[in-house]
């Protein structure tokens, strides 16, 4: 449960669910494996908090004229300590755990159009998902414009070492909309969005008297637009997201990503991401005089109110800053390694209201990839 309640970590690993990348809808030409590893961890209060490292795998291999198999692997190893309320050291608990997640896609080709259907697991201590997904791509014949529909639902499990539930369970459900478009030969523009809805069990039992609503939904809507210069051999990716949801949270991200062919063999992408979040309806923020101790509002009724204590419903704005150098070995082989820095402050919520007394939050990750492309 504490690695799925870890966004930055979660973040930083390979996601397995349903696909957002703008492509045409063609079958890959060549088999193609990549290896990632991953190091992440982040401090609060100038001590150590949580550390994750993780391995994965993505495979991909077309099968005859008109099909394609996709599989990947992710192993995430998690320890140190994450507070029970607040950001207060004193409520720190130990966390050690380990996740197990596979995914397998399969995708059948025809006409300029793709269906892919695939089945996603993870499991961990005290955490068994599993997700399926189904996607839709059809594409004009000139490949200009691609109209992407999918469906995911997941099945989650939920048995904390505390025992302060048993087999609770969580659906979620989640619906997806994508229009890609080529705007100029330099230009492409891709809107999705993303409706979730999701019953069940919500709250962290590891968090003091965590007492969350039962359903929440979700809407997001994105836009990416990659532009090419070709004179500098430059690529600009940008990427907006705005999200709205039934626990009151509405968020903003704006982000780019700036790929500099250095030589035919070098590439260097400095990368910066900006994030801004309200706080939940339900969050209970410290007294500013008293930061390390819950404040429980007069009118909280133990079984019948929402409450929580988690730092993460809080009002915040965020900046990652990133860098990432990718070498060609050979025409077929490439590795990267990729550095990112992650700053979180109360204070610089762009939505409000200011929540006082909460520590910053910092992080860092790490991650090194090869990838190969089989044939020629």
């Amino acid at each position: 449960m504490q690695t799925q309640q870890l966004a930055m970590a979660a973040a930083a690993v390979v996601m397995l669910g349903m696909p957002t990348a703008a492509s045409a809808v063609a079958q890959p030409e060549r088999a193609q494996v990549s290896l990632k590893t991953m190091d992440y961890q982040d401090r609060q209060d100038q001590a150590s908090r949580i550390g994750v490292k993780a391995q994965s795998s993505h495979w991909v291999l077309p099968i005859g004229a008109a099909w394609a198999l996709e599989a990947g692997t992710v192993v995430d190893t998690i320890s140190g300590a994450s507070p029970a309320y607040y950001t207060a050291r004193r409520s720190f608990a130990p966390v050690r755990d380990e996740r197990r997640a596979q995914d397998i896609k399969a995708s059948h080709y025809w006409r300029n159009q793709r269906i892919m259907l695939g089945q996603s697991g993870s499991k961990e201590v005290d955490y068994l998902s599993r997700s399926h997904v189904f996607m839709y791509s059809r594409s004009t014949p000139d490949n200009n414009t691609t109209l992407d529909l999918g469906a995911a639902r997941t099945h989650d499990t939920i048995n904390p070492v505390t025992r302060l539930v048993v087999d609770e369970k969580k659906t979620v459900t989640e619906l997806l909309l994508g229009l890609t478009q080529v705007v100029t030969p330099r230009d492409l523009v891709q809107v999705q969005w993303v409706h979730s809805s999701g019953q069940g069990y919500f709250n962290d039992p590891y968090k003091l008297l965590d007492a969350r609503p039962d359903h929440r939904r979700t809407d997001a809507l994105s836009l990416r637009w990659n532009h090419h210069r070709p004179q500098t051999q430059t690529t600009a990716r940008w990427q907006a997201r705005v999200m709205e949801d039934s626990f009151g949270i509405r968020s903003a991200t704006l982000g780019l990503d700036l790929a500099q062919v250095l030589t035919p063999q070098w590439t260097l992408t400095p990368s910066a991401r900006i994030y801004s979040q309200s706080t939940a309806s339900f969050f209970s923020a410290p007294d500013p005089n008293r930061p390390d101790v819950p404040f429980i509002p007069n009118n909280f009724v133990l079984g019948q109110s929402h409450i929580s204590f988690d730092q993460r419903l809080a009002a915040f704005g965020a900046l990652t800053l990133g860098l990432k150098l990718e070498k060609k070995i050979t025409s077929n082989t490439s590795v990267d390694i990729k550095y990112e820095r992650y700053r979180q402050r109360n204070a610089w919520s762009l939505h409000g209201p200011n929540v006082e007394g909460l520590d910053d939050f910092k992080a860092q990750f790490v991650q090194l990839g090869l990838t190969h492309k089989f044939g020629r």
